[in-house]
């Protein structure tokens, strides 16, 4: 009877942890690898019988180039618009904490607005601060707010994809 008590836990544990983690990927965090790690976990108890280390290993090379793809089309959304060295620190910063600021207002969605708002915010505000001129700030701004939507849409789709790879293998077998 205990057992079965913390076997249920442990799977509603799991669960949790999975939709933490695709919450956690507007903040601008690394959602996608505590997924990675939660599957790693719940696949050493189970003695890799439901998911193997080989998709593991492909998972997290996955996490990895959502990682890249989230910094690069930032700065490179940013740069494109012409923003500073300092609008790029700035639109990190405020990424994200703005996207954990919008967490704390509403669940999952206030996290993404508060990311992209946070990263126009914070080019915008770079930018001024370095060249005073508002026209070029804005569109650094932009930039930003275009280069958070690709990398938004990129990690989000990585997290469902792996998400539901891992229930698929967790629940068929």
């Amino acid at each position: 009877m205990t057992e079965t008590i913390l076997v249920i836990i442990g799977y509603v544990v799991f669960h949790l942890i999975l939709l933490v983690g695709l919450i956690l990927n507007p903040t601008g965090l690394s959602g996608n690898l505590l997924i990675v790690i939660n599957a790693l976990v719940f696949s050493i108890i189970d003695k890799f019988e439901r998911i193997p280390i080989w998709l593991l290993a492909v998972f997290l090379v996955f996490s990895g180039i959502g990682e890249a793809v989230e910094y690069f089309s930032s700065v490179v959304g940013s740069k494109k618009f012409g923003a500073s060295n300092i609008s790029i620190v700035f639109m990190l910063i405020f990424m994200i904490a703005g996207g954990i600021l919008g967490a704390s207002f509403t669940f999952g969605i206030g996290a993404l607005i508060g990311a992209i708002i946070g990263a126009f915010l914070g080019a915008l505000i770079g930018e001024l601060i370095s060249k005073k001129d508002f026209q070029k700030a804005f569109q650094a701004g932009t930039g930003a707010f275009m280069g958070r939507i690709v990398a938004w849409v990129v990690k989000t789709a990585i997290g469902i994809v792996m998400v539901f790879v891992i229930l698929l293998l967790v629940w068929l077998k």
